[in-house]
């Protein structure tokens, strides 16, 4: 009898401790998961509006949600200004309209430092738009998927951002738009081509299909086989190098002595060459390779110049499967593989760092710094 009141005290002992371990350290009053909840209910509502802000163009509604008086929460709200302003212009400008802006938010993690809730948080945003002539109004649709880090506040009652911090997959366009100041005021705004002939190098074939598919499946997820070069310049290169020459599951364009992989027979991740992974060298190398050709260099007017044989320009000439290099201030900065066309004709793409999925090819980049460079796979 006293052996088993000895174990039942022991027992409500270790019960009660556990239970103040969980209150103090892993929730907040022991209602974490309430808290996550209504942080997260909050941080849906915020990119709600904005959502509703990049089809109308209006981005005021934003401000009562951000804590302007801290300067962190009102640069993030100031950025959100300028994507609203840069993705009304860019629908504007295509003769199109967005009809549907759908923000999803995966909550990761919640923790929490002095008075501030730090939120991870990977958003995918999916949009739809239809250009105004198509009289049959056919849907085009992306997404994109970014990672956010979400600081928030309790102020007065209410929930607001204090900093909203991502790599932004339109931060190259919004240069033009650095006039917008969202302060006190919110009024206060300071002011072609022949198509390249085919050719046949080392016997093999280009899989347009395999790569994209290859693509697409990887473009959130990313294939374990190989290295994330994330953090040390960038995955944009060594995906798309995946997409065209994975033997397995990709285009199966073979490998050479400069343009390569290496698989580690015991376990590890794949790495590549210096040309697979780093933007400068891919280019190089598929120009002087003969693997690749540039059939077009400039910005957005240039490579989308109309004639009576191309009537959209030389972008039309893009297959899935061919790549767009982006060239920012004269240095080569990113590229992607196009995966797809939209009504118009225009190459939509898929890439890495920020992760985009069948996005117009020219979203996010803006300005008379940016030059694309349309580079046609000639297998």
């Amino acid at each position: 009898m006293k052996k088993n009141n000895i174990f039942l005290m022991g027992f409500f002992i270790i019960f009660f401790v556990c239970c103040f371990f969980i209150k103090h350290v892993h929730g907040v009053d022991g209602e974490n998961s309430v808290d996550e909840e209504l942080l997260k209910k909050h941080v849906q509502k915020v990119y709600e509006v904005k959502c509703r802000g990049m089809i109308t163009g209006d981005w005021k509604e934003l401000k009562q949600y951000y804590d302007t008086s801290k300067k962190y929460a009102q640069w993030s709200y100031e950025h959100e200004a300028k994507r609203i302003k840069y993705l009304s212009d860019w629908v504007d400008n295509r003769g199109a309209r967005f009809t549907n802006i759908k923000s999803i938010i995966d909550l990761k993690r919640v923790r929490k430092r002095d008075d501030m809730y730090l939120l991870s948080i990977t958003e995918v945003c999916q949009f739809d738009y239809i250009y105004n002539d198509d009289i049959e109004g056919q849907k085009n649709s992306f997404e994109v998927t970014l990672q956010h880090s979400v600081g928030m506040v309790n102020k007065d009652g209410r929930w607001l951002i204090s900093r909203d911090w991502y790599t932004d997959c339109f931060l190259n366009a919004l240069g033009p738009y650095s006039g917008i100041y969202i302060g006190k005021n919110d009024d206060e705004i300071l002011e072609g081509l022949k198509a390249v002939k085919a050719v046949n190098l080392d016997g093999v074939k280009y899989d347009r299909q395999k790569a994209v598919q290859y693509a697409d499946k990887y473009y959130s997820k990313y294939n374990a086989k190989y290295k994330d070069c994330n953090g040390i310049g960038g995955d944009c290169t060594n995906y798309v190098s995946q997409c065209i020459g994975d033997k397995e599951e990709g285009g199966s364009i073979a490998f050479d002595g400069t343009w390569f992989c290496v698989y580690p027979k015991h376990g590890g991740r794949a790495e590549g060459s210096r040309a697979f992974v780093n933007t400068d060298a891919f280019k190089g190398y598929l120009v002087y390779s003969g693997r690749g050709r540039v059939i077009k260099r400039g910005n957005f007017e240039e490579v989308a110049k109309q004639s009576n044989e191309y009537p959209i320009g030389a972008a039309g000439l893009l297959q899935i499967g061919d790549l767009i290099c982006y060239e920012v201030k004269g240095q080569i900065d990113h590229f992607s593989i196009v995966t797809a066309k939209d009504s118009k004709g225009y190459p939509m793409i898929n890439s890495h760092t920020v992760e985009r999925y069948h996005v117009p090819f020219d979203l996010g980049w803006g300005g008379k710094n940016i030059k694309f460079h349309l580079i046609k796979i000639v297998f």
